[in-house]
């Protein structure tokens, strides 16, 4: 079964390659994301539910990632 991550890749098109950045404060699976301006946006998603172990909690949120702050 899938889990949740926190970490986030980044993708360099000036170097051609990936790099991992700042962790998200809450570890998601399957979300949905896009560059919005100069910010990276995930949407959605699952992540791992305190209550039951191995179930998937759909989440409503949207989260926004500045890559020149790296916050």
């Amino acid at each position: 079964m899938a889990s949740a991550l926190a970490a986030v890749e980044c993708y360099d098109p000036v170097t051609d390659g990936w790099f991992f950045t700042t962790r998200m404060e809450t570890p998601v699976f399957a979300a949905s994301a896009c560059a919005l301006g100069d910010r990276i946006m995930v949407a959605g998603g699952l992540e791992d539910s305190d209550d039951i172990p191995s179930v998937l909690r759909v989440l409503d949120d949207v989260i926004a990632y500045d890559p020149e702050n790296k916050t």
